[in-house]
């Protein structure tokens, strides 16, 4: 079977620059999707066919910091993967080496020649990036989160206070202001709905 594994950036930039990982493991045969993107992620899949145990190697990732005007570097952890036969017993990797292409010709089919059963392993990759661009003075220190989002004047102010939040209660609101600031459209946002959105999350005392 085919080990899967995701890199998800999120934060905010320029997605559509970063160019797409490449994979390279000994002894495996690994299948990429193209990578997507929308506003405030970075998406790409990888499937991972291989005979005996291997390493995923570490994933690096070089960006622009705005807030400190710095570049930075940000980097996941390599991940060790076990396969074991379908009877608990590893096949030698002899055998596997005297004909790499049962392997590395042939997709995940049932045309491979083993059969592997992944245990417990849960493959995932989250890097997290936050680009925050201020436009604007930023607000006094002393200030709550709900003082400056009661201050916020216009949608494009009230976008920036709320994506460094991430939080999933404020998705929709945040696709709205989106519509409102690039699409022109007319979406009614309530600053009470918000507020009382982050409390919920105790983002807030």
């Amino acid at each position: 079977k085919a080990v899967n594994l995701t890199v998800t950036i999120h934060g905010k930039g320029n997605f559509e620059d970063i160019q797409k990982f490449s994979l390279d493991i000994e002894g495996a045969t690994i299948y990429s999707d193209e990578a997507e993107f929308s506003y405030n992620q970075w998406q790409q899949k990888f499937a991972i066919v291989g005979g005996q145990d291997f390493v995923i190697p570490s994933f690096k990732f070089d960006y622009f910091d705005k807030i400190t005007q710095s570049k930075k570097s940000i980097a996941t952890k390599p991940i060790s993967i076990q396969i074991k036969s379908k009877k608990g017993v590893q096949k030698p990797i002899k055998k596997i080496d005297q004909k790499p292409s049962n392997i590395n010709d042939n997709p995940p089919t049932n045309n491979l020649k083993y059969y592997y059963l992944l245990l417990g392993i849960a493959i995932g990759a989250f890097i997290s990036i936050l680009f925050v661009a201020l436009k604007n003075k930023q607000p006094s220190k002393d200030k709550s989160l709900v003082n400056q989002i009661k201050l916020a004047r216009g949608d494009k102010a009230l976008f920036d206070l709320l994506l460094p939040l991430n939080m999933l209660s404020l998705e929709a609101i945040l696709q709205q202001l989106e519509a409102n600031i690039y699409k022109n459209a007319q979406h009614k946002i309530r600053k009470k709905d918000i507020i009382n959105a982050i409390k919920f999350e105790h983002k807030i005392n």
